[in-house]
Formats: structure tokens, sequence, C-alpha cells
């Protein structure tokens, strides 16, 4: 691309940031852009295949609480996955990165998703049961 076209590209895309800045859409993106997803998760996440995924939460509640995503996304194969702490890193950052949403670490809906992952991960082993110090060995 030469100048001309670069700048063109940045006044289209800027223009069409614009119009999803300030939509549930736009919010999401952004919060979206915290969590290391690939660029095809975030296509199906807000696309109109959102379905396909098993996504059945609305953009307004999963900006609300980004672990739906953890809880509901069935992507295409094994290795696409959005899994707890996927989400939990881009809400719980590092101490220098602002943190995609607000959230104590205790929030219900956090832990919620916790133990959802954790019996998914149990399933996956083939337990019926699970001791309860393993259970409760999870630190926040």
């Amino acid at each position: 691309m030469n100048g001309k076209e670069k700048a063109d590209w940045a006044l289209k895309a800027q223009k069409l940031w614009n119009q999803y800045r300030d939509s549930p859409k736009g919010k999401l993106l952004r919060v979206l852009a915290s969590f290391d997803l690939e660029t095809d998760q975030i296509e199906k996440i807000i696309g109109e295949k959102s379905k396909d995924t098993g996504i059945t939460s609305s953009l307004s509640k999963i900006l609300d609480n980004p672990y739906i995503l953890s809880e509901e996304y069935q992507g295409e194969n094994e290795d696409d996955v959005i899994g707890f702490y996927k989400i939990d890193n881009g809400i719980f950052p590092d101490q220098n990165l602002e943190p995609a949403i607000e959230m104590e670490v205790d929030d219900s809906r956090r832990i919620r998703a916790l133990m959802i992952d954790r019996l998914r991960a149990e399933e996956n082993t083939g337990n019926t049961r699970s001791s309860t110090p393993k259970k409760t060995s999870y630190h926040f």
C-alpha cells in the first residue's frame, strides 16, 4: 500500500469505528481485545453466526459478564476454545495494564465461571466425583 492508500484505509477504518464506538458491539469489541482471542473467534462472537457457536446471550449480557464466553462458546474443534483463564486474564491483568472491565475478585459471575470450568475439566477426565480439597484449592 502506498501512502495515499494507507491514509484512505485509515480514514475508512476510523469512520467504521466511529459508527460502532458507542454501540454494544463497539463496547464489546474493546473488551474482547483484552482476551487474546483469535480474529475468527471475535467474528463468531459479534457476527451473525454467534448462534452457531452456542452463544445464546446478547452482546449486552456478554459485555456485562464476559465469562459467559467461557460458558457458552462452542468452537469448531477442540483447539477452538475460550476458557476461563483467557477471560480471567483480561479482567484481572498484570498490574501495569488496565482491566477489560471492573470486577471484584469474589464476584459471583467469576466464581460461577470457574466452577463450570472445573466441572468440565473433571468431566473430561471421566470423574464423576471430586474431593473437597481439590475443589477448594483454587485461590484468587
